[in-house]
């Protein structure tokens, strides 16, 4: 073998052929992996699906025998009414994959029977309870999409054959009603067992849990650059804390100091929203100090205090500068302000969700100090703007709404 074949041969082992998304797999000799499990494992597994398989596909066939009470009840009179009541849960069969596959891809194929099943139950139970054509198509196409789980991830067979001859039985002895509920409570008590016994096989699945389970069993962070452990990492948002509450202390004060001073100015003795933003000014300026000194200090790995006294400083300023904005926004609407509250907090949760789907990415990608940076940037330039348009034009802005006070006692 020459060196040439010998170094292709190297190349060839370190680096994929095939570009793609990374895989996730159990390693062969896992006790963990499916195909090492005992066979009574094996067996509880195969019992759950099949009776899940069974009962499932058995509804799409048990109305069939029930034609004429079913007739009567729901007033169907064309032809064309009863094979949609009898077929229409087929529709959902057949489209209900398209979202059940890539579920099970994504999230196991245990998720996916479970929650194809429950929406099996509740809607083939409701199909019960129909008064009207139109209840029962509804019902039966939802019913559908839960049903799919069958054929998606367990490909039933006897089903279908067995349903109309149970439905026949049924409907005679009791009510075509019964021949639903019945297959609902049937449905409902594998999908209890299945709930405490019923593992999951999706391998790539299996290897990811695993792999969650070992990072969350590791006694250390490993992104934290002071190596602290889960329990004394925790102890660092007592910083946090702190700022809160020095930030309650300070913008309680200076609310309604500044606001009786600004007031006191004036010659007609009369105060206004616009006399909350110097209050805003200070929040301004601390959020982004406590975040490039907890953003750089971190970056640089010096002594863990001195990030917390960023986070203090951080936190202190989001109170004050919050504080004032929910008293200007009550000082501005009067008697709307529950309402302008409401949206203000509406807003401000919706940026805290989705704050952490980008934020950890930053972070990895410039590091905690450009990262801070960059936030600390965007907000003064936000911020400054915000107070600067309030203070010089609030007043003309609120004039122009038709729920603003133009003024304040």
């Amino acid at each position: 073998m020459t060196s040439q074949n010998i170094d292709e041969e190297k190349l060839n082992t370190a680096m994929p052929l095939r570009q793609g998304p990374v895989e996730l797999q159990v390693e062969a000799g896992d006790p963990n992996k499916p195909r090492n499990w005992p066979k009574v494992s094996k067996w509880i597994v195969t019992l759950i699906l099949s009776g899940f398989a069974f009962i499932q596909a058995f509804s799409e066939t048990m109305l069939a025998p029930v034609q004429q009470p079913l007739s009567v009840d729901l007033a169907i009179s064309k032809s064309y009414q009863w094979v949609l009541v009898n077929s229409l849960i087929l529709i959902g069969v057949g489209v209900g994959p398209l979202v059940i596959d890539p579920v099970s891809e994504l999230y196991g194929r245990r998720i996916a029977i479970l929650s194809g099943s429950a929406v099996f139950i509740l809607w083939n139970t409701c199909c019960g309870f129909a008064f009207t054509l139109n209840q029962m198509l509804a019902f039966r196409l939802l019913a559908g999409f839960g049903a799919c789980t069958a054929d998606a991830v367990a490909a039933p067979l006897l089903g279908p054959g067995v349903g109309p001859i149970a439905g026949a039985y049924i409907s005679s002895a009791i009510s075509w009603r019964w021949v639903l509920w019945i297959t609902s409570i049937a449905c409902a008590t594998v999908f209890v067992i299945a709930l405490f016994f019923l593992q999951e096989t999706y391998e790539p699945r299996l290897a990811y849990l695993g792999r969650s389970q070992e990072s969350q069993s590791s006694p250390e962070f490993s992104w934290s650059p002071y190596k602290q452990s889960t329990t004394v990492g925790s102890l660092n948002y007592i910083s946090a804390a702190i700022g809160y509450i020095v930030g309650v202390q300070v913008a309680g004060h200076l609310n309604d100091k500044v606001y009786a001073k600004l007031k006191a100015r004036g010659s007609d003795n009369k105060g206004c929203p616009e006399f909350r933003v110097p209050v805003m000014f200070i929040g301004t300026l601390l959020i982004p100090t406590g975040l490039l000194f907890g953003g750089w200090t971190g970056e640089r790995h010096l002594h863990w205090g001195l990030p917390n006294i960023g986070c203090m400083i951080f936190t202190a300023g989001c109170y004050v500068c919050s504080s004032p904005v929910s008293v200007y926004v009550i000082d501005a609407y009067t008697k709307y302000g529950a309402s302008a509250i409401s949206t203000n907090l509406a807003l401000r949760s919706i940026f805290s969700a989705l704050f952490p789907l980008f934020a950890p990415y930053m972070f990895q990608a410039v590091g905690f100090g450009w990262g801070a940076t960059i936030l600390a940037g965007g907000f003064s330039i936000i911020g400054f703007v915000t107070m600067l348009v309030l203070w010089f034009f609030g007043a003309r802005i609120r004039q122009k709404s038709n729920y603003c006070a133009t003024d304040s006692a």
